[in-house]
């Protein structure tokens, strides 16, 4: 990916004119994958197509879905204790009588 975005800038006269190219280039990576986004960077290069098209055009082929048994070991359980069983404790009632036994005692 590195050398990809280099060949992007190197393609400008002036490197500022490529940071949006280069912006959306490295943003495919949280849309698809890392993995996809080297891929596809290295055909890229390999056909000497370093460019924001070709990529924006060809990384949905590189990126292959995570199957449901990595979604499911990737989910965050909620915590299960006595703050989700008895919510009753935490009530603004509950919470201000344990205020006046504290300045009572």
């Amino acid at each position: 990916t590195r050398m990809a975005i280099d060949e992007v800038i190197a393609k400008f006269k002036y490197p500022v004119q490529s940071f949006r190219s280069c912006f959306g280039i490295l943003n495919y990576a949280k849309r698809y994958s890392k993995e996809a986004l080297e891929s596809c960077c290295r055909d890229a290069l390999l056909n000497n197509r370093c460019n924001y098209t070709y990529i924006s055009n060809n990384i949905a082929s590189y990126y292959t879905q995570p199957s449901k048994e990595t979604e499911a070991v990737n989910d965050v359980k909620e915590p299960t204790g006595k703050y989700k069983d008895d919510d009753s404790s935490y009530s603004l009632d509950s919470l201000l009588k344990a205020q006046e036994v504290k300045l009572h005692e």
